[in-house]
């Protein structure tokens, strides 16, 4: 997160090699801080107060994955998805299962 410009990647995806390198995560070792930061949290909320979380669709975790910022046109991620539907699919269902798994968790 960079302040008042929002998420950025610093090396956004540009190439066909660069998704052949995306590495599913294994969320049960990976994110282990985030989870149990999570159960904390809930435990010390005890019930006074709901805790909300939040996570970004595949869309537009893949919109920021291939302009690597914030757009108002989203030009790249348009020709990605219209010149590489295949590694676009690809990429849309692991984020999916990705969030999914996290949201879960």
């Amino acid at each position: 997160m960079v302040p008042g410009k929002g998420p950025v990647f610093p090396n956004p995806l540009a190439s066909q090699e660069m998704v052949d390198a995306l590495k599913k995560p294994d969320l049960a070792t990976d994110y282990e801080a985030y989870f149990n930061a999570i159960h904390k949290t809930r435990v010390t909320l005890a019930g006074r107060a709901p805790l909300f979380g939040f996570a970004g669709g595949p869309l537009t975790l893949f919109a920021y994955m291939v302009e690597g910022e914030g757009s108002k046109t989203f030009g790249k991620t348009k020709k990605w998805l219209f010149q590489n539907p295949d590694s676009a699919h690809f990429v849309l269902n692991m984020l999916a299962d990705v969030v999914s798994e996290f949201l879960l968790g």
